[in-house]
């Protein structure tokens, strides 16, 4: 365990099942803190059950369960990264509840009680497009709305939320991965992706672009910001 992060040694996850949330709970384990997951389900996610990990069963929208999971055990430290991935129509709904007022619900509880440093997993999707030849920083002003593509808005609304939360006096900072790949990525359109362009399959390629992230780079930067870095600031990991 680094030295600066010496007072940090209870750490709670959400969105644990999730390809990032797995590899980073797997990190913290491997670099000794205490680990709880906290989720929906009743069990620690699959992949996390040989781990000497703790669970709680909670809904992110559920302020009530959410406060009193919070009184229970006392974290140093909380990686917030559960939230819906869909471009679908008929997920509208219950994504902004879980992106937007679960990602509120859960700063509240922080701030509520004291927790020393929060680092909210946000996305590139919310960052929004740069200018035509230009480079894309994280001063980029977001520019999505009104598309339609509710999973972007979903999670620029909820970093709005986090930015409120430091405001008022929480030690919080964003992290925007693109998409993640690594070792033990199931998504199968990522596979898909990375074998058309390795077997040159691809016959055209669309305008625009797309970002990627590597899991190791990921994990290390939620590492990284349990200690170090801006609060208040997002952060690219592409």
């Amino acid at each position: 365990m680094p030295k600066e992060a010496e007072t940090i040694k209870r750490v709670l996850v959400t969105g644990a099942s999730g390809f990032i949330g797995t590899n980073l709970v797997k990190r913290l384990v491997e670099d000794g803190y205490e680990v709880t997951t906290l989720g929906r389900t009743g069990t620690v996610p699959r992949a996390l059950r040989e781990l000497p990990v703790s669970h709680i069963s909670c809904d992110v929208t559920n302020v009530e369960q959410l406060d009193q999971s919070f009184m229970d055990a006392k974290f140093d430290c909380l990686f917030h990264l559960a939230g819906l991935v869909s471009y679908q129509a008929k997920d509208v709904q219950r994504q902004f509840a879980v992106n937007v007022i679960g990602t509120r619900n859960v700063m509240n509880a922080a701030l509520k009680h004291n927790i020393k440093r929060v680092v909210y997993t946000s996305s590139i999707a919310a960052m929004g497009l740069p200018k035509e030849g230009s480079v894309g920083t994280e001063e980029i002003v977001y520019n999505l709305g009104g598309r339609g593509l509710n999973y972007c808005d979903s999670k620029y609304t909820a970093e709005l939320e986090v930015l409120d939360a430091w405001k008022r006096g929480l030690s919080v900072l964003i992290l925007s991965p693109g998409i993640t790949l690594g070792e033990g990525d199931t998504h199968s359109h990522h596979k898909a992706i990375v074998n058309a362009m390795a077997g040159k399959s691809l016959i055209f390629v669309p305008p625009g672009g797309v970002t990627f992230s590597d899991i190791n780079d990921v994990v290390d930067a939620h590492i990284n910001a349990m200690t170090k870095g801006r609060t208040g600031e997002r952060y690219s990991i592409v």
